[in-house]
């Protein structure tokens, strides 16, 4: 990987209407859940982007973190992912952006940062690089190039609004099981949580003790 450390982006946008509660806000590890992630994609990427819909609550941040509000209510993460790459570029006018950015979701508690390293060594000549298990692809772990905004765009302006749509008009490399075995066995990076079920097996399955 480039001694260049890539921006890294986490989605914060959605209702959590199955949870009943705030992903983010989730207690996990000594913190929350968004802490976590911003602590994980922090140690690998520079800067940091929270995408949030313009409604979503959010708290007290490090200064360092740039928050960038969706430009569309209800537009999928296809929406936050635009209004993190336009804060991306509204941060250096005049300059390219970042050539590799990571993206993520803010309810990925089994996330690492060896799993971010991973990405971005194996992105190759690819415009992006995700994780996919059981033939599924996870956008929400997976790195981009920074000039991947434009396809974006288009994708968006024809009435796309999922990150798979996206994905369908890239060349992607993907990883596999076999190609995190050393880091991840049992692939747990995939596992999001989007209802309290999930979110209870997750916390089975924390690497931490109970508090």
């Amino acid at each position: 990987m480039s001694a260049i450390r890539p921006a890294g982006v986490i989605l914060c946008g959605g209702q959590s209407a199955r949870m009943g509660t705030p992903k983010s806000q989730l207690p996990w590890g000594s913190g929350t859940l968004l802490e976590h992630l911003l602590h994980v994609v922090g140690e690998v990427c520079d800067p940091v982007v929270l995408a949030a819909a313009a409604t979503t609550p959010l708290p007290t941040l490090p200064p360092s973190i740039r928050i960038a509000r969706d430009l569309e209510e209800h537009g999928g993460p296809l929406a936050g992912w635009r209004a993190a790459w336009q804060t991306l570029a509204a941060a250096a006018p005049g300059a390219a952006l970042p050539d590799l950015v990571f993206v993520t979701g803010c309810d990925y508690p089994f996330l690492t940062a060896a799993i971010i390293r991973r990405c971005c060594e194996r992105i190759g000549t690819a415009e992006a690089v995700v994780v996919t298990s059981s033939g599924q692809r996870h956008p929400l772990i997976g790195v981009y190039r920074g000039g991947v905004g434009a396809i974006a765009e288009e994708v968006w302006q024809g009435g796309g609004r999922s990150l798979r749509a996206l994905l369908s008009r890239l060349c992607v490399h993907e990883l596999h099981a076999e190609d995190l075995s050393d880091l991840d066995p049992q692939l747990r990076c995939v596992m999001n949580v989007n209802t309290p079920a999930e979110y209870a097996a997750a916390w089975e399955l924390r690497p931490f003790a109970p508090s």
